[in-house]
């Protein structure tokens, strides 16, 4: 009975309003939520990346105060966090370079949605709850891309260190580097604080916060 009342709602529906709104509609809504959950995803998987980061500042912290003896143990454990962050990172930035399509699909069925409104004062509305939403995505996708070229550079930095400690695992190594490991440690922590203040705007934006 249930769904025989809904199958009649719904044929109410299309009969007052046309299917081509109720399919815009509804294509407008299967796509908004497909870009939440799009950017939801991107928001868990860059603060995934910033976690393993700060882990993998700390192993780097302890290659340069670590005792000789313990030295290659240390880089070790330095050398597989970051294979580990490497990993993390291309989820990361692929779906940060992914934002783009996904909005303009959404953007476009929400025209579509827009279209079918006759009455002024909604159609109004609906425009300008549409620019802002756009402008916010917009100005999201950009703050993020940013952030992606920067975890780009800071990447091929912590690669060159990687392949230098990698090479020659003895405190002696770790102690001519340490200008360097103390350059890297700073860049990657106020680089993880953006990651993570990214992260929580994206989450905000999937969640209709704004």
């Amino acid at each position: 009975m249930r769904f025989l009342r809904c199958a009649v709602v719904m044929a109410a529906f299309i009969s007052m309003f046309g299917i081509d709104a109720f399919s815009a509609q509804a294509g407008a809504g299967k796509a908004y939520e497909k870009l939440k959950k799009e950017i939801e995803g991107v928001a868990k998987d860059t603060n995934k990346y910033g976690a393993k980061l700060k882990s993998t500042l700390q192993s780097l912290s302890k290659v340069s105060t670590s005792e000789s003896k313990n030295q290659a143990k240390a880089v070790k454990s330095f050398q597989k966090d970051v294979d580990g962050l490497n990993k993390d990172l291309k989820k990361a930035t692929d779906g940060i370079k992914n934002l783009r399509a996904k909005r303009d699909q959404y953007f476009s069925e929400w025209e579509r949605s827009i279209a079918e409104i006759s009455d002024p004062d909604l159609k109004k509305a609906a425009e300008e709850r549409q620019q802002n939403v756009m402008a916010n995505h917009a100005q999201l996708s950009e703050r993020a891309t940013a952030l992606r070229e920067k975890i780009d550079g800071f990447m091929k930095e912590l690669s060159d260190l990687t392949t230098f400690l990698g090479s020659d695992p003895t405190a002696e190594a770790a102690s001519a580097s340490k200008p360097k490991i103390d350059k890297v440690l700073a860049d990657g922590n106020f680089l993880a604080g953006e990651v993570q203040e990214v992260s929580g705007q994206l989450l905000a934006f999937a969640r209709g916060s704004s």
